[in-house]
């Protein structure tokens, strides 16, 4: 049952009322209502939320949906509890309305985890990198070629997921070849979507074709597509109106033009238009400078650097447009830097010539640069003296100086070794050590770490007190050899102690043992006795 074009509030008073709209997240709850109804007969009813018109943000359905999105719906048969989002609609719908898991896997953990993991992998994924690509592509106020290359790229290498894990099934979860359930109808709506991002399904990705394909050929797919109406994107509404609409087909064709230009626009051949981009992506990300490498490793990076940008591999933040202004003033800005250090490695004498040279009758060129002439400022290269510094000067300076303390911290180090390290050579020529290995080596040892301990012990506060070298490496006392001889001593001699309590221990058991088996045998033997007393008697 559908609803009047300007819905005010909520129509229906039992069953399942669904608000939403023809886009991928609205199929998803659709296509499971028109399954669940084709299953078990289960009606429900829809009100068509018009996104355009802004009809999700009034009062009425921000009680049922706090965010403002479709889909949502209302299960008047539980209270009138409310659900949206998309996937938490369609494990609520075969929660409680697939007694059979026709759609679900309820029965199985593993199977029910793997289609979670799917839906969770859709609305992290698909959904939002396609739908960003949509909004480049058609609804952004200013083209954005990265915008569109970094969107389309990673809508592509998800789909790319995706055809390699149907390459031997039919459905995305379930044992065997798979069962459809409603990991596929999560995904499915976006895939319907592919062709208005020009990605022909049966040429890039013939997997996802033809599971594409098996599912549009359900009856109650079919039907979903419908509530409220198909989209206009759909792969078939697009093929039908590619047919039929000449306008639609020019439009179209730009967009493939624009998605074109845009994979293109950043290829090897635009090196000098993208290089300060590149320069700042070797910086933060490498730690190199472009203008320290040779022409042959600048060439291999910039191929790998193109191959992650095309693969989308890189950072969000690399594919905004602002991060390329950006980069290109940071090169100015150390353009200007490294002309301010040349002049100032000029004598007098050349500072002058390059003045003649550079004469201007403009006297506002003399002095720092002024708040509100900055843009008049880059354009002239003949402007004289300091120039007020900008927040990437401030950066630069302390990146510098902080490499700089680095580089004299290291210095040090390496030039404390090298000293310790003479010193170490220098000893050994004057006072030759033994051989490794030999008691005259381990004497030596023995020597300096005494000399290291009583180094320390008289560095100590309070160390007063005098320790014999004996002590200190356990030759004297009760550590020593005699020390050591006595503690073995006294140890064989508890050693023999014990063993003797134990033979004594032993030997009384085993007494006590014969004894118990004497009086047993005894004890056995009269009771023979009287038997064959009693024998005799009875029988002679």
């Amino acid at each position: 049952m559908a609803a009047p074009d300007r819905p005010t509030g909520l129509i229906a008073k039992s069953g399942i009322e669904l608000l939403t709209f023809g886009t991928p997240n609205g199929h998803k709850a659709s296509i499971i209502l028109e399954e669940l109804k084709e299953a078990y007969g289960k009606e429900y009813t829809f009100q068509s939320i018009n996104i355009m018109q802004n009809i999700q943000k009034e009062p009425w359905f921000i009680k049922i949906n706090p965010n403002g999105r479709i889909p949502a719906l209302v299960d008047h048969d539980r209270n009138d509890f409310p659900v949206f989002e998309g996937a938490a609609i369609l494990t609520y719908l075969t929660r409680y309305y697939d007694p059979e898991n026709k759609f679900s896997f309820d029965n199985d953990p593993d199977d029910l985890s793997r289609a979670e993991q799917w839906i969770a992998w859709q609305t992290g994924g698909i959904g939002p990198m396609q739908g960003q690509a949509n909004h480049f592509l058609r609804a952004a106020k200013e083209d954005s070629p990265w915008g569109i290359q970094r969107y389309v790229g990673e809508t592509e290498r998800l789909y790319g997921v995706l055809d390699a894990h149907l390459k031997d099934r039919d459905y995305i979860v379930g044992p065997g070849r798979g069962k459809y359930s409603i990991a596929d109808i999560a995904n499915f709506g976006w895939i319907n979507m592919s062709l208005a991002l020009g990605i022909d399904l049966e040429k890039q990705f013939p997997n996802v074709f033809k599971w594409w394909e098996r599912i549009y050929a359900r009856p109650a797919v079919k039907k979903g597509l419908a509530v409220p109406s198909e989209s206009r994107f759909s792969i078939e509404a697009i093929k039908e109106q590619i047919k039929e609409n000449p306008e639609f087909k020019e439009n179209y064709d730009k967009s493939l033009e624009k998605i074109n230009k845009a994979k293109e626009k950043f290829g090897k051949h635009d090196y000098d238009v993208y290089k300060s981009l590149f320069a700042l992506y070797l910086d933060i990300q490498k730690g190199k400078v472009l203008d320290g490498l040779d022409e042959t490793e600048a060439k291999g990076r910039w191929k790998s650097f193109l191959g992650k940008w095309n693969r989308g591999e890189l950072s969000k933040h690399w594919y905004d447009p602002s991060t390329l202004q950006r980069s290109l003033h940071g090169m100015s800005t150390s353009d200007e830097i490294h002309k301010r250090e040349e002049r100032a490695r000029q004598g007098p004498d050349d500072v002058a010539l390059a003045g003649d040279a550079d004469t201007s009758s403009d006297d506002d060129s003399i002095g720092p640069t002024l708040p509100g002439q900055e843009s008049r400022s880059r354009g002239s290269s003949s402007r004289m003296g300091p120039s007020i510094p900008n927040i990437q000067d401030l950066e630069l300076k302390r990146e510098m100086e902080d490499e700089d303390k680095l580089t004299y911290r290291d210095s040090i180090r390496q030039a404390r070794k090298a000293e310790r390290k003479a010193q170490k050579a220098a000893l050994d020529e004057l006072v030759p050590r033994a051989e490794p290995g030999t008691r005259e080596r381990q004497l030596e040892k023995k020597t300096e770490i005494n000399a290291k301990m009583k180094g320390f012990r008289e560095k100590s506060p309070g160390a007063a007190l005098e320790i014999p070298d004996s002590e200190l490496m356990g030759g004297g006392g009760d550590d020593g050899v005699e020390g050591y001889k006595k503690k073995k001593a006294e140890l064989e001699r508890r050693k023999t102690e014990r063993e003797i309590r134990k033979e004594e221990i032993l030997r009384a058991r085993m007494e006590e043992r014969e004894e118990r088996l004497r009086e047993h045998r005894e004890k056995e033997n009269k009771t023979i006795e009287m038997l064959r007393q009693l024998a005799k008697e009875r029988f002679g």
